[in-house]
């Protein structure tokens, strides 16, 4: 992309210009980022020592006017040894690049090991009505396994994937609500028993909608008694399991459309009537169908999902636990575009409630693939700091598909 930017001399850069260093190993500089907004004429002279006679910048994310190019100077020579300052900026690039190179195996083995839930939650559904008694098994072991990541005092660092849409979005959406109200359960202070039966609740709280007809589900203006038989997925679903299943997974299934108002179904109770697993249930699913509709041109953004369900929706929920969604999501959830304050893009692809100001983001960077993108943990980036959020409608697409190029959001925990 960086081939139809202008391209200017280096006489003609000051601070406040967005540019970009070309060709160059991310690890052979002394800046962060191969494309920045300048701050300092020290950079400016640094980019003079490195022997770079013009640079490409982009006048979308500058903030000022380059300067008038009046008489071109004599090239300046590359600076023979870095000074002590430069030389240990790149050593402390080095230890980044360690850090970046750990997250992106953890984020490869994360990927893998949401696929295999994906597949394990599949075969436990499907299985329901074949071999009730097998698939309760295998949706349990599963279960206890993804629930461990969240047992003991440590804290969780969740994570975005890009997932894409290999197998059939209703079971990416019940692994997805296992783990999110898996999240909201540690932070609301569940024991291991309760945790155990909200997973295997959340991941199996539509199991009943293999009874009625797609045409029914996916409608978008169902009449009266489409809405009927629709509504009836909680009790098919609680039937299926009724034989084996503990209460509190049954709670999760019959109760997760109830409303803290009493407007919801199947039996409009009032909050205190409604189980905390079923309330956490209700929270998470909402949350994935906003971030993840049928059709995905409907899809919000995490932090525009966030703000409705804050903003127009709290009626409908727990405030106490939805007040702890929001806090474990933090104020940039993963999944969201941003803006850095030395003007790259980014998308959110970690965050820890301990610091939601200091997420993990994967930067944009002109042509580096996806897989090779640079991830910069604000934690360890005092001099870098998130400026607002961006939406994906008012972004080059090139970009909203290159961070995120399924847009579809799933997340997977890890102990920190």
């Amino acid at each position: 992309m960086t081939k139809n930017l202008p391209i200017l001399h280096i006489d003609q850069l000051k601070p406040g210009l967005f540019v970009h260093i070309p060709d160059t190993n991310w690890l052979d500089h002394p800046f962060l980022f191969n494309s920045f907004r300048l701050t300092s004429e020290k950079q400016i002279k640094t980019l003079l020592e490195m022997g770079i006679r013009s640079i490409s910048y982009d006048p979308t994310r500058s903030t000022v006017a380059p300067l008038p190019l009046e008489v071109e100077s004599e090239p300046v020579p590359p600076s023979p040894t870095l000074s002590a300052e430069d030389a240990a900026n790149i050593l402390e690039k080095q230890e980044r690049m360690a850090l970046v190179l750990r997250h992106r195996n953890s984020l490869a083995q994360g990927e893998k090991d949401y696929r295999a839930a994906i597949g394990s939650t599949r075969s436990a559904i499907e299985g329901m009505l074949r071999d009730p008694v097998k698939a309760r098994h295998e949706a349990t072991q599963l279960v206890r396994k993804v629930a461990s990541t969240f047992t003991g005092d440590g804290g969780i660092t969740l994570t975005f994937i890009a997932m894409d849409r290999l197998d059939s979005p209703s079971f990416q959406h019940a692994t997805n609500v296992m783990i999110l109200s898996l999240t909201l359960g540690k932070a609301a202070g569940l024991d291991k028993f309760q945790m155990e039966s909200l997973g295997l609740g959340a991941m199996l709280h539509d199991i009943g909608k293999i009874k009625v007809a797609p045409a029914v589900l996916h409608n978008g203006q169902r009449n009266p008694a489409e809405d009927k038989f629709y509504q009836m997925h909680v009790e098919y679903g609680a039937d299926l399991l009724k034989q084996g299943a503990a209460d509190e997974v049954l709670a999760c299934i019959r109760q997760h459309h109830e409303r803290a108002d009493g407007k919801g179904f199947p039996e409009k109770r009032a909050l205190d009537q409604i189980s905390i697993l079923a309330r956490i249930v209700a929270i998470a699913n909402r949350y994935d169908n906003l971030c993840n509709p049928h059709r995905i041109t409907e899809a919000l953004t995490p932090a525009e999902a966030l703000s409705r369900m804050f903003a127009k929706e709290t009626a409908a929920f727990d405030p106490r636990l939805l007040a702890l969604f929001i806090k474990q999501m933090g104020i940039y959830p993963p999944g969201s575009f941003v803006q850095l304050s030395n003007g790259a893009i980014g998308m959110v692809i970690s965050v820890n409630a301990a610091d939601s100001l200091k997420p993990g983001v994967m930067v944009y960077e002109p042509g580096v693939r996806r897989a090779e993108s640079l991830i910069v943990d604000l934690n360890n980036a005092s001099d870098v700091k998130i400026e607002f959020t961006l939406k994906p409608q008012t972004m080059d697409q090139d970009i909203v598909t290159h961070l995120n190029p399924r847009m579809r959001t799933a997340y997977y925990a890890e102990k920190q």
